[in-house]
């Protein structure tokens, strides 16, 4: 099995002879493009802003009260849960601690 010396110097598979393009598939780059993203071909979508209440208001605070007990809440592995099961679940750990509180006064 000989190699010929064009074909080590090949690259891509081309021999180093001049060969039609149209027969290998390859056309000519147009001389001139259309324009890419034109203004007003498509509309953008409209971010809506979050509305936040006025620094230092009573809003603001509820606000901030509401996204901190969130973000506990989405800590403990219950972001999703509903308002019920929340109140069940303080209400089931309520009961846990009142129970070991007792249980320590009895050992006493």
């Amino acid at each position: 099995m000989s190699i010929r010396r064009e074909e080590l110097n090949s690259t891509c598979g081309r021999t180093g002879k001049d060969t039609d393009r149209a027969a290998l598939g390859q056309v000519e780059a147009p001389t001139s493009l259309a324009p890419v993203g034109s203004k007003g071909q498509k509309p953008r979508k409209g971010k809506h802003p979050q509305h936040l209440p006025k620094v230092g208001t009573s809003s603001e605070t509820e606000f901030l009260m509401h996204e901190e007990h969130e973000a506990i809440f989405d800590t403990m592995g219950m972001g999703g849960s509903s308002h019920g099961a929340r109140i069940l679940m303080a209400v089931v750990g309520i009961l846990l601690l009142a129970g070991a509180i007792l249980a320590l006064v009895a050992l006493d």
